[in-house]
């Protein structure tokens, strides 16, 4: 039987209250996978408790909760490998090719562009030194997972 998480354990395995979640929720910048059912307390699954842990660890380095949230929709893990979730600043490359097939940069620093992608480990410094990336914010979705697990007794 997969665990779920009542909103206490929710609160202890994010380090967040339980009104910075509800109010996250009220926001719609983390959506639950269970319906909120009149009378009852909803059961957030292991998968809505990594989401909000990466969320939540996205905001503590200064992201917006608004920003975090377009980033943080689902999360997945390596077997191979920790699973990172880099959200990065830079140029990003439109639509429209050029007559060798060359997509175009843009950068308009007024809105800079942030992408958002899960990757293994070991291929974060190929990201970091990239010089397209101006910068980045990095969570470590493998240690997020074990804090949940052990917050929820699964470990």
């Amino acid at each position: 039987m997969t665990p779920t998480l009542t909103i206490q354990q929710l609160a202890e395995a994010t380090d967040l209250s339980r009104t910075q979640i509800d109010q996250w929720i009220s926001r719609g910048h983390f959506k639950p996978k269970n319906p909120a059912e009149s009378g009852k307390a909803r059961a957030f699954t292991v998968e809505d408790a990594v989401v909000l842990g990466a969320l939540a660890e996205l905001v503590r380095i200064g992201l917006t909760p608004t920003v975090a949230s377009m980033h943080v929709h689902s999360v997945y893990a390596f077997t191979d490998d920790d699973a990172l979730l880099v959200v990065s600043q830079g140029p990003d490359e439109t639509g429209i090719a050029d007559k060798e097939g060359k997509r175009a940069l843009y950068y308009d620093p007024s809105n800079p562009a942030t992408h958002g992608r899960i990757v293994r480990a070991r291929d974060l410094a190929a990201i970091a030194t990239d010089p397209k990336v101006r910068s980045m914010a990095v969570v470590n979705l493998s240690e997020v997972e074990k804090r949940v697990l052990k917050t929820a007794g699964a470990s």
